[in-house]
């Protein structure tokens, strides 16, 4: 039984049964499986993932990176050369060759293709998206290579090269479908990746909520990690990500966005000060009830930092070209992390949107690639809303025009 998973179970067999009137495709080449017989895996909700990147520039067909996947389903993983891992599991079934991408959801096995890897309740089992049929798999360690396919809704197979120890079938890829008793192929190992779907677009709240220095964050307190000074998480005056602290950081192109965090339906408090160094809370009374904190930077700040619990990021750029990513604002944080499942220390299916707040009628759109690399725009006003778990309505943030005269 696949452990954590609801649905219902399948009998166990000592030898598939095929329904009366079925064909069943066999030869010694292909013998029918014993079924693994595991529950029925709980439906996944993921969006379905951007596309690998395109081959580089010297051809190879995948990017790798050398370090290893903190997964518990790679335990034992064992690393080879060029960024390669072979994995062989407890119970010695052999998951095979692969190579991580640089984001290290991504991996590139070198039988099955590209798979991008999404963590289940079950530390030992995972979420794959199969790229090459464009279903979503899930497996564990002990069922592995046993997958249920969600949408063939059946058990399957994957039947090894037994002219090739250690590896599965590609070009074409075999399985045993469970489902219908037969000998099945699917799309080869490593088709060439389909161009990311077009954004629909969303609307957002009618209702406006103005952002400023004395906008008490309407959040839940204390969810999110409390920011670590500089001093403490790097060292001091530390480069992270190309950015470097610096106790002047105008460039004359400053400009504020908003970074909204929400958690099924809840605005999440984000901590004060981060990208500012040795930062001084000042709090700021600015009515009944109001008490929001104004951190200024002792010493130096970061070209991405922010100031209060209002929601409202400053960016610095060196000219009007420079770009920001969203995956530098959590670094600059304290190396958090983003990406389809994490949020700092929040977990959950992630969805990023963004909007231009000084547009008439705003319309949010999603972004589909990897969250770490989303790129913000080049305007003051820029709104980027990041949805964990449950979809709610997108919020209608705007930027106090006043935002930077406000004095405490």
């Amino acid at each position: 039984m696949a452990a954590g998973c609801g649905g219902s179970g399948v009998s166990h067999q000592t030898s598939p049964v095929p329904p009366t009137g079925s064909t069943v495709s066999s030869t010694a080449k292909f013998p029918i499986p014993q079924s693994k017989a595991f529950a029925v895996p709980r439906a996944p909700s993921f969006a379905v993932p951007a596309a690998p990147p395109p081959r580089d520039a010297a051809g190879s067909t995948r990017s790798t990176q050398s370090t290893p996947s903190t997964n518990p389903f790679f335990n034992g993983e064992q690393p080879l050369s060029n960024g390669v891992y072979y994995l062989q599991f407890a119970n010695s079934n052999i998951f095979g060759y692969y190579a991580f991408l640089s984001d290290p959801h991504y991996i590139y096995h070198f039988d099955a293709g590209y798979e991008y890897v999404f963590d289940s309740t079950d530390p030992n089992a995972v979420y794959l998206y199969d790229f090459a049929s464009g279903h979503f798999w899930y497996t564990g360690a002990n069922q592995w290579p046993y997958v249920y396919d969600f949408t063939l809704k059946a058990e399957l197979y994957y039947y090894p090269d037994t002219n090739n120890a250690g590896h599965y079938t590609t070009n074409p890829r075999y399985f045993y479908n469970f489902g219908t008793s037969q000998v099945i192929t699917m799309p080869a190992s490593s088709p060439s990746p389909s161009p990311t779907p077009s954004p629909t677009p969303i609307p957002i709240a009618a209702t406006t909520t103005t952002l400023s220095r004395a906008y008490p964050n309407a959040g839940t307190p204390n969810v999110l990690p409390t920011f670590k000074p500089q001093l403490d998480q790097y060292g001091y005056g530390i480069t992270i990500d190309g950015y470097t602290p610096a106790p002047n950081i105008s460039y004359g192109f400053h400009r504020n966005v908003v970074v909204a965090i929400i958690k099924d339906g809840t605005l999440l408090q984000l901590p004060v000060g981060v990208g500012l160094v040795n930062p001084t809370v000042t709090p700021c009374a600015a009515g009944p009830g109001m008490n929001n904190p104004y951190v200024t930077a002792n010493d130096e700040a970061y070209q991405i930092h922010e100031h209060d619990w209002g929601g409202v990021w400053h960016l610095e750029p060196h000219s009007t070209t420079e770009t920001f990513k969203l995956g530098s604002l959590f670094d600059i944080w304290g190396n958090q992390p983003i990406d389809r499942t994490h949020v700092a220390n929040q977990t959950g299916n992630v969805r990023i949107f963004s909007y231009d707040s000084n547009a008439a009628n705003p319309v949010a759109t999603e972004y589909m690639g990897n969250p770490y690399d989303f790129v913000f725009g080049s305007f003051n006003g820029d709104v980027t809303i990041i949805e964990i778990g449950t979809f709610a309505p997108l919020p209608h943030f705007v930027i106090d025009p006043n935002y930077e005269t406000f004095s405490c």
